[in-house]
């Protein structure tokens, strides 16, 4: 959930960036029974490709049809992140949930993370899968990854939308003395500090257990692909994929931090926003019934007849 140094306007904007999560060490009693792996609980429909660096991405495919709809999570999060959109949308489209390397069942001996190789774990996946039509769905960080997924494969990338991201296509991305300051404050405690900013992108009425449940399996990812992630995140900037895509693009955000449409449509003038209200920043688990029906709604609006 790496934009989440980016949609947590509130304290992120504090902070000079959006929040990550990752650390040094994952304290033991925040990693509890009651809140298994949710990535280990799919692991009956785990499939495997590789990456452009050798890395081994895992995910999960279930359904069948055209277009493919492939989600991808944001920092430090996993594509457990979205199981009740594969399970309401399965029977109607080929549904695919993608792990980045460093997070979930994928591989973490990554040794440079960047945005554009996130975007090579999503090119081996449609690759792997011969899939010749797809839709990519990314939630915070995620929404950096899937504009490089589709620069690598613009023949097969139909649209992209994001999740509680794109805020503002046109942000200036943070030198490294920024970045270095950012990062300083998960020291020396990295597992309170990443707490911190986790639990700060929920409304005080969000359901405490979901919270719970968010926060340790966030905390699970190694310290390295979490700062890493969140160091290449904010040294992204999506324009020049977006100067040569030309996509239909989206962004289904919650309103507890602005969107700069204005700026947004000035680099993608199609660009479309469709913003819920009442939740935080993870829209598809706090309210996945309405979010799934609002991004399938979206999905057959930017591709007309193509559906």
């Amino acid at each position: 959930m790496t934009q989440r140094a980016r949609a947590a306007a509130g304290l992120l904007a504090a902070v000079l960036a959006f929040a990550g999560s990752g650390g040094s060490v994952v304290k033991d009693n925040l990693v509890v029974a009651d809140f298994p792996d949710v990535a280990d609980a799919a692991a009956f429909t785990d499939r495997r490709a590789v990456s452009a660096d050798g890395v081994e991405i895992s995910y999960r495919v279930e359904g069948a049809g055209e277009p493919t709809l492939v989600f991808v999570h944001g920092w430090a999060c996993d594509r457990g992140h979205w199981d009740a959109q594969v399970e309401a949308l399965s029977p109607r489209y080929k549904v695919v949930a993608i792990d980045l390397a460093g997070h979930g069942r994928s591989g973490k001996n990554r040794k440079t993370w960047t945005i554009p190789s996130f975007g090579a774990d999503i090119a081996a996946v449609l690759d792997k899968e011969g899939i010749r039509r797809a839709v990519l769905i990314g939630h915070s960080m995620g929404g950096s990854a899937i504009i490089e997924g589709a620069r690598l494969r613009p023949d097969v990338v139909l649209a992209l939308v994001g999740v509680d991201t794109f805020q503002d296509l046109s942000r200036p991305v943070y030198d490294q003395p920024h970045v270095d300051a950012y990062l300083r404050l998960y020291q020396p405690d990295y597992a309170a500090f990443a707490e911190s900013v986790v639990r700060s992108l929920f409304r005080p009425n969000a359901d405490p257990a979901l919270v719970d449940r968010i926060v340790r399996g966030m905390l699970r990812t190694p310290r390295a692909a979490s700062l890493g992630t969140l160091a290449a995140d904010m040294v992204y900037s999506p324009v020049p994929a977006l100067a040569s895509l030309r996509k239909p693009m989206a962004a289904l955000n919650s309103d507890m931090a602005p969107t700069n449409l204005d700026a947004n449509r000035k680099i993608v003038p199609s660009f479309v926003l469709k913003t819920m209200t009442g939740v935080g920043h993870f829209l598809m688990m706090e309210a996945p019934s309405e979010f799934t029906r609002v991004l399938e709604e979206t999905i057959r609006e930017m591709l007309g007849n193509w559906i």
